[in-house]
């Protein structure tokens, strides 16, 4: 695949305007494209105002004077610039007669070539990809999270026909624009927004039933759960507590709630089982010689007494 040069964005709405930002900081050259002037002329002032306001808090993010708002156009003929992009990365309103109509337009469009991604946050990719009938092995998703010019992660998902250099591709552009991608499975809600939507539907549930306010879910949900997952991932964690304390705590309340979660208790059976208990049994979900245990809990207090500084800061800037 050639390098990926000149990317057209579909959509100027928050993640439209957040991917174009992001892409022309990178250095990459961006068209913003929307059916009316008005969404775009808003979007060009979102950016400056953006720019200019992380230049005045002293943040090293490019500003309008290296270039950054010269690298993007916006238009609103998207027949006239689609063909010339190397990427184009759809944005729209997540309504799937909408996206598969646009892609069957970009099928017909653009020269072979030209990869189309979709940010869709759940639909499946090949309800995408079989609407650009011509050429669906170059469909992919391209899951950003808002605001997408700071959130670093990217889920990349493949269709059945996504073909590998396609998809190598855009890892590597991934890279080239300072994003860490990872691969997920084309399910829907993929991987992040099925715990996300978890977490979510749990916490309504809390305050519907009264036991919690919606501003004492959101400080208890900053203070410890969301505190460490700012350094760590939920297996990562998992391992620092124990399986076996996870497995106790998942049966009692599976007794308590009636949770469906069998699968989940199911697993940890089995780790419990192997003795993969976690750091305190040197393997759990991962793997750990005297050296990584160590270096491990090291981390932890880093990492942890980092974001405590900020947690302190963002503590203090809210009151």
């Amino acid at each position: 695949m050639s390098n990926i040069n000149t990317v057209l964005v579909l959509g100027a709405g928050v993640m439209g305007r957040g991917i174009a930002q992001h892409l022309a900081c990178s250095d990459i050259k961006t068209i913003v494209y929307s059916r009316t002037q008005a969404t775009l002329d808003k979007c060009r002032s979102q950016i400056e105002d953006s720019l200019a306001s992380r230049a005045a808090q002293g943040y090293t993010t490019k500003t309008d004077n290296d270039g950054v708002l010269e690298r993007i156009s916006y238009v609103t003929d998207m027949a006239a610039h689609a063909p010339g992009a190397d990427l184009v990365i759809e944005t729209l309103s997540e309504k799937l007669n909408l996206k598969r109509r646009v892609f069957k337009e970009l099928d017909a469009l653009c020269p072979p070539e030209t990869i189309l991604a979709t940010n869709t946050s759940s639909f499946d990719i090949d309800d995408i990809a079989e609407a650009a009938e011509k050429h669906p092995e170059r469909v992919l998703g391209m899951h950003w999270f808002h605001p997408p010019d700071i959130t670093p992660g990217i889920e990349m998902i493949s269709g059945m026909e996504t073909s590998p250099e396609v998809f190598k591709a855009v890892e590597d552009f991934c890279l080239v624009i300072g994003k860490e991608s990872t691969r997920c499975a084309n399910v829907p809600g993929f991987v992040a927004n099925r715990i996300q939507m978890a977490m979510a539907a749990e916490a309504i549930n809390i305050v519907s039933q009264g036991l919690a306010s919606p501003r004492e879910v959101d400080a208890i949900i900053r203070s410890t759960i969301g505190f460490r997952l700012g350094a760590f991932g939920a297996f990562e964690i998992a391992d620092m507590a124990g399986a076996d304390t996870y497995l106790a705590i998942m049966q009692y309340m599976r007794e308590k709630y009636g949770w469906e979660n069998e699968e989940a208790i199911s697993f940890l059976t089995s780790q419990v089982e192997k003795g993969r208990l976690g750091l305190k049994a040197g393997k759990g979900f991962y793997y750990y010689d005297e050296k990584a245990v160590e270096r491990t809990l090291r981390l932890r207090d880093t990492f942890l007494l980092r974001r405590l500084d900020v947690f302190n800061l963002e503590n203090r800037e809210r009151n």
